[in-house]
């Protein structure tokens, strides 16, 4: 017989001690969650996407309840990885910048091969 955890419960329970603790367990909470979940986040992709970056926040709560309300409002953004272009050979290969008379990368992207600079085919 397989148990079924509730969302909430497993989302509250995945967070770190120290964010939990500054998270009040109240019905909104419980209800964004369960929106979330049922809009196809997972409870480890909902905890990675609300937790992230907090260090230096001043009102946790606020601003993971800010992330529940966007992530009960949307999908699960699931994007694959760009792939960046073959390198040139002309470049500085770490930055993808015109080399400068000295051989280090300048400011200018290199017109060949640096990832923003791929034309977009229709």
């Amino acid at each position: 017989m397989t148990e079924t955890i509730d969302p909430v419960r497993a989302f509250r329970e995945a967070l770190p001690a120290t964010i939990r603790a500054q998270l009040h367990d109240t019905q909104r909470i419980a209800g964004l969650v369960t929106a979330a979940t049922t809009r196809g986040w997972t409870v480890p992709a909902l905890t990675a996407e609300c937790s992230r970056g907090l260090a230096g926040i001043i009102n946790v709560g606020g601003v993971i309840t800010s992330r529940l309300e966007h992530c009960a409002r949307h999908d699960p953004a699931v994007k694959a990885p760009k792939a960046r272009p073959e390198w040139c050979g002309t470049c500085d290969p770490a930055t993808r910048h015109v080399l400068d008379e000295n051989r280090l990368p300048g400011a200018a992207r290199c017109p060949e091969c640096h990832p923003l600079n791929r034309k977009v085919t229709a």
